[in-house]
């Protein structure tokens, strides 16, 4: 399966990293967010990890930058490090990752829905909805919206 379009359930800390790294890959992402409140917590996020990018591309691109302790394999490889092309990779990703409010249309055409959400905002969002437990939320998630696309989760219990 080509995966091009992907999901993620929440934009707290978590969430907004995964989300931030995916578009920065150059994948379609959409953040789902349960309400104009989550949205409020979730754009200063992506704004922090905008000035977090740019920092450490810059700092990759002088000789201190350029030793382990500093490189940071996700944003580039060392041999093909190109400082504009990373700062132009981060203003797209910055500038593509879509925030939606409705779950059937954030997942109407993802490839790859990761849920990144804590477990009480699950069960308190789509219990309503499902009148099922947190902890299945995305198996039901998939089983309705979903035939061809990928699910994973971060539940820890």
């Amino acid at each position: 399966m080509d995966i091009k379009n992907v999901v993620v359930a929440g934009g707290g800390v978590l969430g907004s990293q995964i989300a931030f790294q995916a578009a920065y890959c150059g994948f379609n992402v959409t953040i789902w967010l349960r309400s104009e409140a989550s949205i409020g917590r979730t754009q200063p996020k992506l704004d922090n990890l905008k000035k977090v990018y740019i920092d450490t591309i810059n700092l990759m691109a002088t000789k201190e930058g350029q030793t382990p302790q500093n490189w940071a394999n996700g944003i580039a490889d060392f041999e093909t490090f190109d400082k504009d092309k990373c700062l132009t990779q981060v203003e797209s990703a910055y500038n593509g990752i879509k925030l939606e409010l409705d779950m059937k249309k954030a997942v109407a055409d993802s490839d790859l829905v990761i849920e990144s959400m804590a477990e009480h905002a699950i069960a308190v969002k789509i219990c309503k909805i499902y009148r099922k437990s947190g902890k299945i939320f995305i198996f039901a998630l998939c089983k309705l919206y979903m035939e061809k696309q990928y699910c994973g989760n971060n539940v820890a219990t």
